[in-house]
């Protein structure tokens, strides 16, 4: 779960950096929405984890990589997807679901261009 949650949290702030980053109004608006939804799904994936006296420790670092955003969030999709079978409680099963979705939903956002 820590390398799930860290992998996530890194997906909020290389979102708000490309956010700043891009010259794209749609790109910027797009980010914006992500990083927006995922802290509140993380935190309730997080808080569900830890009600089932689960614990997750602190990253010791968090890379921000340079690639481009719809190879990011194409990688992290698949990465997500991978994880939901692995969780062993519905809720989670569930609250990943939603991450997924909101992923694909960016994706599919900044292949409008």
């Amino acid at each position: 779960m820590n390398t799930l949650v860290t992998t996530l949290f890194q997906s909020r702030i290389y979102s708000h950096y490309h956010h700043l980053l891009t010259k794209s109004y749609a790109e910027h608006k797009t980010l914006e929405e992500y990083y927006d939804g995922i802290v509140g799904l993380v935190d309730d994936l997080v808080e569900i984890h830890c009600k089932m006296e689960r614990k997750i420790s602190m990253p010791k670092s968090i890379d921000i990589p340079s690639f481009n955003p719809v190879e990011y969030f194409t990688g992290l999709s698949g990465y997500v997807t991978e994880q939901i079978p692995t969780m062993e409680d519905e809720a989670l099963k569930n609250k990943l679901t939603e991450v997924l979705e909101l992923i694909n939903k960016t994706l599919y956002r900044l292949s409008l261009r």
